[in-house]
């Protein structure tokens, strides 16, 4: 997975993080940080996890439509759109970490989302449950 050298997180913030991950009350979704999934639920990829527990009323619905296939609109909290990912500055500041930040975001996005298409990646990911992501930050940050 990640070869650079990564810091780690505050240790509550982490444990916070792994907990929620495991709790079962968020439903998995990929390619943005909350969306809604149907039947009145809302999904999250690991960082919306982290996004929603640092600030649950940040969101605001998005008038963009995430796949227009599926219909699915998108959430966008502070300043970040639907599908963007938390900056690493935000990622430091919120759980302590000071090196690594950026691949540490791009490296979990990756592996909660699965390869796109066409990416150039050395190691193929279709994509991990939050409870393997929760291991590997467990056992990583």
């Amino acid at each position: 997975m990640v070869t650079d050298p990564i810091g780690k997180m505050d240790p509550g913030e982490k444990s916070a993080w792994v907990a929620a991950l495991l709790s079962g009350d968020y439903e998995q979704a990929k390619e943005v940080l909350r969306c809604n999934i149907g039947s009145g639920k809302v999904g999250y990829c690991c960082w919306g996890v982290y996004c929603n527990l640092k600030n649950p009323d940040g969101w605001s619905k998005s008038q963009k439509l995430v796949d227009p296939a599926d219909g699915r609109l998108g959430y966008s909290i502070g300043e970040f759109g639907v599908t963007e990912l938390p900056t690493p500055q935000m990622i430091s500041a919120w759980s302590g970490m000071t090196v690594g930040t950026y691949t540490v975001i791009v490296e979990l996005s990756r592996c909660n989302d699965g390869d796109l298409p066409g990416e150039d990646v050395e190691l193929r990911c279709n994509g991990h449950t939050f409870a393997e992501i929760a291991d590997w930050i467990q056992d990583n940050l």
